[in-house]
């Protein structure tokens, strides 16, 4: 019989915990349902973590409004209560590491419930950046204003 890896063992216990069965995949992840929201856990075994993400507005491309506010939240980790905001794939994506040593099933609950609750302000507040965005967009095509650029016509 093989040794489990910390985090094969961690996955076991959380599944006990859950009472549900629970095994990574061959690449390493488990994906958890938390809250509503999707979550990845990923073996990080050579650093010694967990790498834990998610997709905030799912697999929707960032527009520009979008990535004006994903940047505003991410900035010091302060809009996304302390998980890192980037793209991956094109998509946005919201992760955070945890470590496996001494790591328990009740750590991972915490973190997984912290990460989908990150998910869901983060994925609101994009939402609202989108929808502010489209309706200023409407607005200035109904109301146009010059931009304060001039031309020069030669005669």
């Amino acid at each position: 019989m093989t040794k489990m890896t910390a985090f094969e063992s961690l996955i076991a216990g959380f599944s006990e915990k859950m009472g549900t069965e629970i095994s990574p995949a061959s690449d390493g992840s488990v994906s958890i349902e938390a809250d509503g929201v999707y979550i990845t856990v990923q073996s990080r075994e050579a650093q010694g973590d967990a790498l834990l993400f998610s997709f905030p507005v799912g697999d929707m491309k960032p527009e520009p409004a979008m990535m004006e506010k994903a940047l505003e939240l991410a900035a010091h980790g302060l809009g996304t209560d302390g998980f890192y905001l980037g793209i991956s794939g094109g998509v946005l994506v919201l992760s955070g590491a945890m470590p496996l040593s001494e790591a328990s099933a009740e750590d991972l609950a915490n973190k997984l419930l912290a990460l989908a609750s990150a998910t869901s302000k983060v994925g609101s507040a994009l939402a609202r950046a989108i929808a502010e965005y489209a309706e200023s967009k409407v607005e200035s095509e109904k109301n146009p204003q010059s931009n304060g650029n001039f031309s020069m016509i030669h005669v």
